[in-house]
C-alpha cells in the first residue's frame, strides 16, 4: 500500500470511529424524548400535590462530569427539584447551593431519580449542580424539573 493511500485509510478509520461514538440524531432524539417523558411524569405526580413547574433543563453529561445552573428561587415557596435520566444512566446526583456556594441540600443516593426538597427563605439566585456518577454509555441524557408551590 502506498504511503498516501495508507494515510487516507488511517484517516477514514479515525473518522469512522468518531462517527460511531456520536449518537445519531434519531438516537439523541430518542434519549431526549425519554427524558422529556420522565419530566412530564414527575410534573403529573407533583401537580396532584399542588406544585407548578418553573423550569425544565435537558442536557447530557459523560461519566463523572458535573454541570451547574443558576436559577432564581423566591422566598416563601417550597421547591422540589427532580432529576431524571435516560436508560444508560444508573446514578445521577443533585445539590442546591446558595449564593455563597454553600450546599443547602443534596441527593447523593445511588439512583437515577434524585429529588431535592427545600423551602426558600430568601429570594435570590441559587445554583443547581448535577453530577453524572454512573453512565454506562457516554454521554447520558438527563433532565431537571424545578417545581414550586
Amino acid at each position: 500500500m502506498s504511503r498516501s493511500l495508507s494515510a487516507v485509510v488511517s484517516k477514514c478509520v479515525v473518522l469512522a470511529s468518531l462517527f460511531c461514538a456520536i449518537p445519531s440524531p434519531s438516537q439523541a432524539q430518542s434519549y431526549a424524548v425519554t427524558v422529556w417523558n420522565q419530566l412530564n411524569a414527575q410534573y403529573n405526580r407533583l401537580s396532584d400535590d399542588g406544585f407548578s413547574s418553573s423550569k425544565y433543563i435537558i442536557g447530557r453529561l459523560k461519566n463523572s462530569e458535573s454541570e451547574s445552573w443558576n436559577i432564581t428561587l423566591y422566598a416563601g415557596n417550597s421547591y422540589q427539584i427532580t432529576g431524571v435520566c435516560d436508560g444508560d444512566c444508573k446514578d445521577i446526583d443533585l445539590a442546591l447551593l446558595d449564593a455563597n456556594r454553600k450546599e443547602l441540600v443534596n441527593d447523593t443516593s445511588a439512583d437515577d431519580v434524585p429529588i431535592l426538597t427545600y423551602n426558600i427563605r430568601t429570594t435570590g439566585v441559587y445554583t443547581v449542580k448535577v453530577t453524572m456518577y454512573q453512565c454506562s454509555q457516554d454521554p447520558c441524557y438527563f433532565g431537571l424539573g424545578v417545581f414550586f408551590k
